[in-house]
């Protein structure tokens, strides 16, 4: 029933290209992420690696850094950093541990415009929104950041009231995750309660040919909530859910589930996790978006 569902819903669902411009890249900011999101486990925070890849008008927040832009070919492979893993011929139904940062969040300060890609089985899905508005209070305090002075300043965002450093020196409107709106790149950012901050690790300089994103080459463009409800039948059901959208023949998908480390285990390891994910439904009760 739950297959069925899904496929209804995947139908309703606008199919295109995606229509979204690379443009040059012009900086990576690599940040440590840290996210307290289950408040009886505080001693095991999510850490991760994140990189912002910044452009002239936008920018792509994401787990991989840049890679150089290679242009489709008539019939491109399709390529994702989401939850599908191929091994020895055979596709990987992936579950992710909760806190864990998927797929890749794009700003475009001068359009007001972000846009959110994630991959769920086999399929891309694009959500598109408003640019969050943050009412920003620049402070007097400064602090030199890889080798660049930053301002502080504080602002509140999906209820919670965030401390950041931004340098006018680097002229984007842009920061790390939804972060955004001061005249210069964000570079450090933590919320007041210290259950959330994104720390500046490094810069890299742009090598020619990178852009800010891959060309994606067929998207379904959906809202929050159907996304929402196709994330929940994978979860409910990732082997069937996937194996339906496969051509008839495939074989049938692995098990597999990605750890907060970032490491995958497959097979019975991975379903005994998952089941562990679904009795533990409070475990993430500390989301980033408080409201």
């Amino acid at each position: 029933m739950k297959i069925i569902t899904t496929s209804v819903l995947i139908l309703s669902l606008r199919v295109g290209a995606y229509a979204q411009q690379p443009e040059p890249l012009v900086l990576t900011v690599k940040y440590d992420f840290m996210h307290v999101y289950d408040t009886t486990d505080r001693a095991n925070p999510i850490r991760e690696t994140m990189y912002l890849l910044v452009g002239q008008t936008s920018s792509t927040y994401r787990r991989s850094p840049a890679v150089p832009f290679i242009k489709p070919s008539a019939e491109p492979a399709v390529r994702s950093s989401g939850p599908t893993i191929t091994v020895a011929g055979m596709p990987m139904a992936v579950v992710s541990a909760p806190g864990i940062s998927e797929g890749e969040l794009f700003q475009y300060p001068s359009a007001g415009t972000f846009k959110t890609c994630i991959h769920i089985a086999m399929n891309d899905y694009l959500v598109e929104d408003k640019l969050p508005v943050i009412n920003w209070k620049v402070g007097t305090d400064t602090k030199t950041i890889g080798d660049f002075k930053c301002q502080q300043a504080t602002g509140t965002y999906a209820g919670r009231t965030y401390t950041v450093w931004f340098t006018p020196d680097l002229p984007f409107r842009n920061g790390p995750w939804k972060l955004n709106g001061l005249p210069g790149l964000i570079l450090e950012a933590k919320d007041a309660t210290g259950d959330v901050a994104f720390t500046f690790s490094a810069f890299t300089k742009a090598d020619s040919g990178q852009v800010t994103t891959f060309s994606k080459t067929r998207l379904i463009t959906t809202n929050q909530k159907a996304l929402n409800r196709v994330r929940e039948a994978f979860d409910e059901s990732p082997v069937a859910t996937m194996q339906a959208q496969l051509p008839a023949g495939s074989p049938a998908p692995m098990l597999a589930y990605r750890l907060p480390s970032g490491k995958t285990v497959r097979g019975e390891e991975a379903r005994e996790l998952i089941e562990k994910k679904r009795k533990a439904k409070d475990s993430n009760n500390n989301p980033l978006e408080l409201k």
